[in-house]
């Protein structure tokens, strides 16, 4: 049997502390036995949980054969947990297979609601321009969005010989909850990728605001950015969704 090690970072004492209870209660159940205040082992798996910032976790204990699946889930996109350089690191150390999964999620009644969090949404291409920095060659990243009024989507970076794959696996488990999807990829080299960021991370008339200037306004600044988005209305109404109809097909009104 292959060993399993998982290591679960929280960084909120007080939700860490809930969790180390949830656990003491339920891994019983599942043959885990506690051999430490934080570890608990089962012929299966050993579990280490950290009070910590996933940022930080180490690589170090990682070989080359082993296989890595990180899952970066924070409580907003406001707050990822995974650096960008981990993949890059663990490449150098020799890994060869690994998988990230990131939970996103930006919709007109969150972060798109405020004018205050347009800083935030703005500071969400830089955190994606430097995981495609320092995505290592042999690997792709693929923007899995539901195409719903929630506005949730999945990052996954995995090889770039598993994208078939990976498609099929991700279309399949949209399905079964009942979701449509639509599936990008940074490396495809056909806009697709960087169009659904620009229509994840901003609202429909702050798209229409930058549309023909989309590489001047990524090039730009964070406070130039701002600048080229202020005209636009601080509260967008609901319709205001990720997945909204072709600007040039409806009136300009509409589009404000």
């Amino acid at each position: 049997m292959i060993p399993v090690e998982v290591f679960l970072y929280e960084i909120n004492p007080v939700t860490y502390a809930r969790l180390l209870a949830n656990l003491r209660q339920r891994l019983p159940e599942f043959g885990y036995a506690q051999v430490g205040d934080t570890c608990w082992k089962s012929f299966r798996a050993t579990l280490h949980i950290i009070n910590g910032n996933g940022a930080d976790a180490s690589v170090s204990l990682v070989r080359g054969s082993d296989a890595v699946f990180a899952i970066n889930d924070p409580n907003a996109i406001t707050g990822w947990a995974m650096r960008s350089t981990f993949s890059h690191e663990l490449n150098r150390s020799g890994v060869r297979f690994f998988r990230s999964l990131t939970t996103m999620g930006c919709n007109a009644t969150g972060l798109k609601r405020d004018k205050k969090m347009r800083p935030t949404r703005i500071e969400c291409f830089d955190r994606m321009a430097e995981f495609q920095s320092t995505l290592p060659s042999s690997r792709d990243l693929c923007l899995a969005a539901a195409n719903d009024d929630a506005q949730w989507s999945y990052l996954i970076e995995t090889s770039d010989k598993w994208r078939n794959r990976t498609e099929v696996l991700v279309r399949r488990a949209f399905k079964q909850q009942g979701h449509d999807v639509s599936i990008t990829w940074h490396r495809a080299g056909d806009g697709m990728f960087r169009n659904e960021l620009f229509r994840h991370f901003l609202t429909k008339a702050e798209m229409k605001g930058i549309r023909g200037k989309e590489e001047y306004w990524l090039a730009a600044t964070k406070d130039e950015r701002l600048q080229m988005i202020d005209a636009y209305k601080e509260a967008p109404p609901p319709e205001q969704m990720t997945f909204w109809p072709d600007c040039d097909e409806v009136s300009d009104e509409d589009c404000a």
